[in-house]
């Protein structure tokens, strides 16, 4: 389904952990840098409490517009056949690159290169099946609750994740486009997008009311910081011989990669309440 926007609770037993937001791996095309996302899956698995978020793109099939195409009824039986079985044939040897992260993949947002099966499954659902996770749609709402084994609370992360933002050619506009994300859902912790191949984290401090039965005026206003987040490529630019995205838009080269986001709540007091803080730090 087009569009498709979902809801998301994910638990995570650590008190403190890390995501991983990556996508518009674009696997099978000559320009994917294939050493560089096996050498990406094989340290992120690595790391201590590390959990995925796929932001779309995994690998270059049809756009919309060729999906139109292959899927207008022209094609005969066996062609159709054939092409669903080339097509899974390249989704289980991405899903084979990813097995040593499949287990903490938080789920998986769906791209504009996918392609829509005989059965009416995309290809970014038939990955999602095969690793038993699940298919976040378009866009969705991602609520991660993380306990505090000490305390027994149970603290959240919220996430507002989707394939494609407003973007631009210059590094404002890519973010601005993330940061438009809160016009939609106001009080996310993390906006992430995908699509355009930039690579960057942001945080702006925004103020919320909070009901207080201590203050005088019966609410507080406390301050949050909000992330942005743009997730990469894996797609190299400029590459001789070879189309790709970069060049198609005349941008600057892709920066390789994704991005990570290391979170963990902190315990204080404010007017007399147990209070829960996140604290949140992006890299790239």
């Amino acid at each position: 389904m087009r569009n498709l926007f979902t809801n998301h609770y994910y638990r995570v037993q650590e008190d403190d952990f890390t995501i991983f937001f990556f996508g518009d791996v674009h696997a099978g095309v000559e320009s994917f840098a294939e050493d560089k996302f096996r050498k990406f899956v094989k340290d992120a698995s690595e790391i201590p409490n590390a959990y995925f978020i796929g932001m779309g793109d995994y690998l270059d099939f049809a756009s919309f517009s060729g999906n139109k195409l292959l899927n207008s009824g022209e094609l005969h039986e066996t062609e159709e056949e054939w092409i669903n079985s080339r097509i899974k044939k390249d989704c289980d040897e991405f899903i084979k690159m990813i097995e040593p992260i499949s287990s903490r993949i938080i789920g998986l947002i769906g791209g504009n290169h996918q392609f829509t099966m005989s059965n009416g499954r995309t290809t970014d659902q038939y990955i999602c099946d095969k690793l038993n996770t699940k298919y976040l749609g378009w866009l969705s709402v991602i609520d991660i609750g993380f306990g505090m084994s000490h305390t027994g609370l149970q603290n959240h992360c919220r996430i507002f994740a989707c394939h494609k933002a407003r973007g631009g050619r210059l590094l404002g506009s890519s973010i601005n486009g993330v940061i438009d994300m809160a016009n939609v859902i106001g009080n996310a912790d993390i906006y992430a997008a995908g699509d355009d191949h930039k690579r960057h984290v942001n945080t702006r401090p925004v103020l919320e009311i909070k009901q207080s039965s201590r203050s005088n005026t019966g609410f507080s206003i406390k301050e949050k910081r909000q992330y942005f987040v743009r997730s990469g490529s894996f797609q190299r630019s400029y590459v001789k011989d070879t189309s790709g995205f970069a060049q198609s838009k005349l941008i600057y080269p892709v920066d390789l990669g994704a991005v990570r986001i290391d979170i963990k709540a902190a315990r204080y007091y404010d007017d007399g309440s147990d209070m829960m803080m996140l604290h949140i730090e992006g890299r790239i």
